[in-house]
């Protein structure tokens, strides 16, 4: 990249001038402090491609959605137009965002026609759209990474702790986060293929998710995190050597 070049921020459009480009290609916006990605404007989804990662969250989005039918099969219906619509049941009315019809919730069908239905996403045989064994480990950590509620929980954990550095602790089990959600992804999309790092990749993740369950599982019992420092420095050397090799992979 040469020169200035002129960005916007996809969430409130605020401008800002970049140098160089960045590492990992994402930037945090100057004025929303939202993080997001210079190629696709989504979310920072290294070590994925822009396209890898559009191909990625399609069939994401369906897997949670999937496991949200299964979990209760009256809130996930298909729209007239094919949409997905997801519904909490609180209230009766729901709009689907792509075409607008408005649907009567309790009875499925659409205000001013109820002849026009919006019809089940999924039954009992439906397939997974990504296997159990990444779906399994990727879905957790997705709503993990976005719960605020347990990110407030592990800085009140860590307050009564013997941790010497909470903040590098959280800060790192963030990464992990992202490291491990879209870790796994990139094994998935690339399984086929099998670049030579990834069978090192998949055993450096794992070891990396047990940590991270570790310190997660204590957290949600109030319990103590067992050798607390050892595991913020296991955390810390682990996430360095990760994104090393998927560094070397990204180029």
């Amino acid at each position: 990249m040469n020169g200035t070049k002129l960005i916007e921020c996809p969430h409130c459009r605020s401008f800002a001038t970049i140098r160089e480009k960045p590492q990992y290609n994402s930037v945090d916006c100057w004025n929303c402090s939202m993080c997001f990605c210079l190629g696709c404007s989504n979310r920072p989804h290294f070590p994925l491609t822009c396209e890898q990662f559009a191909i990625w969250m399609e069939k994401f989005e369906h897997q949670r959605y999937l496991e949200l039918s299964r979990t209760d099969p009256n809130s996930v219906f298909m729209c007239q137009c094919g949409n997905i619509l997801h519904h909490s049941n609180k209230t009766w009315k729901v709009s689907c965002r792509a075409c607008g019809t408005k649907y009567n919730w309790k009875l499925h069908s659409k205000f001013d026609d109820e002849r026009i239905k919006c019809t089940n996403f999924a039954d009992e045989y439906t397939p997974n759209y990504i296997a159990a064994e990444y779906s399994d480990i990727c879905l957790p950590v997705y709503e993990m990474r976005f719960d605020a509620n347990f990110f407030y929980d592990l800085k009140q954990h860590l307050k009564s702790s013997s941790v010497l550095n909470s903040g590098l602790l959280i800060s790192n089990f963030k990464l992990a986060l992202h490291l491990i959600e879209l870790g796994f992804a990139w094994l998935y999309l690339t399984k086929a293929q099998k670049p030579d790092e990834w069978t090192t990749l998949k055993t450096l993740l794992s070891q990396l998710q047990s940590l991270v369950d570790s310190i997660t599982t204590a957290v949600r019992n109030g319990l103590p995190v067992v050798n607390a420092n050892q595991k913020a420095a296991e955390l810390k050397k682990l996430v360095g050597i990760i994104m090393n090799e998927l560094s070397n992979v990204h180029i």
